[in-house]
């Protein structure tokens, strides 16, 4: 999936919303100042995440992330272009190997 432009500013805004089968959803700061995410929209300022600007954060269902969540951002000044991306899919099942004899 194409990657998607977001403005945040000193609003939460809302990032993505609630996909269960979202397998990953990837975060790039392209803005000047840090935002801070979390998927509890919440005292984010506090309890979020940093991100800050040229850096990304990739979710990923496969290792142990939950990318299918609500995901929330606040900006600590201005107005930021974040840009989202996502994946949406059904995780393959790992294949089953018999133990040697």
């Amino acid at each position: 999936m194409p990657w998607r432009a977001v403005t945040v500013d000193t609003t939460v805004r809302k990032l993505a919303s609630y996909t269960a089968k979202r397998l990953s959803l990837s975060v790039f700061h392209n803005g000047t100042a840090n935002i801070f995410f979390s998927q509890d929209p919440t005292n984010l300022t506090t309890l979020g995440f940093v991100l800050v600007p040229s850096a990304s954060v990739t979710l990923v269902k496969a290792e142990g992330d939950e990318p299918e969540a609500d995901l929330f951002a606040v900006a600590s000044v201005g107005s930021q272009d974040i840009r989202v991306q996502e994946s949406v899919g059904e995780v393959p099942a790992l294949p089953v190997r018999p133990l040697p004899a």
